[in-house]
């Protein structure tokens, strides 16, 4: 199921296609729990709705989202998938921001080579699996690039998330801090040209 675009980036700004109007937004970190508790209980709803033009960047560790290597937490996605429902009911957004991090058995396996992706593809296998399980919400706005995932080589980082997630996820802008904008920037204008810089 492909979703249709609702925003646009223009220079590392972020704007609406609807009118063609730049979005002012204030993107305010959230850990899963707490977002997934307060939608649940409407009280982060609330919150968004009194901040205008806020965007929630629900920060997920990798390690939630894939406790083993290549085995999924079907059951977190799931109450995620119906948080972020809620939220588009409301018209409102959410940013995927998944914290890298490998848990040992997982990073053994990676450098003995008994492993099918490297750290790397990992992540970025996380992220699309996590955006197959919530293509049909129209609540995210997109994916966080983060500065620790772009610490080495972020050219080559920055196209292979991209280049995966928009096969089937074109709808979505990337957000970064503005401390990475060279290094994002360094991977092309094809590339950067999709992020804004917060």
């Amino acid at each position: 199921m492909k979703l249709d675009p609702v925003f646009t980036v223009k220079e590392n700004k972020l704007y609406k296609i609807s009118d063609n109007s730049q979005v002012e937004f204030c993107l305010t970190e959230i850990s899963d729990k707490d977002f997934i508790a307060g939608i649940k209980d409407e009280s982060l709803l609330k919150k968004i709705t009194a901040e205008k033009n806020s965007i929630c960047s629900i920060l997920i560790a990798q390690k939630t989202i894939e406790p083993e290597p290549e085995a999924y937490n079907e059951e977190f996605l799931a109450e995620l998938r119906d948080a972020l429902k809620v939220m588009e009911e409301k018209g409102l957004f959410a940013v995927l921001n998944v914290c890298p991090g490998l848990d040992d058995a997982h990073r053994a396996k990676v450098l003995s080579g008994t492993c099918e992706d490297d750290a790397v593809s990992g992540y970025v296998m996380s992220i699309k699996h996590t955006a197959r399980r919530v293509k049909d919400c129209e609540s995210v706005a997109g994916v966080f690039i983060r500065e620790d995932f772009t610490s080495e080589n972020a050219p080559g980082k920055v196209m292979v998330l991209q280049d995966e997630l928009l096969v089937k996820h074109a709808q979505y802008v990337f957000f970064a801090d503005s401390a990475s904008a060279e290094k994002i920037r360094s991977a092309g204008a094809e590339y950067s040209d999709r992020v804004v810089f917060i």
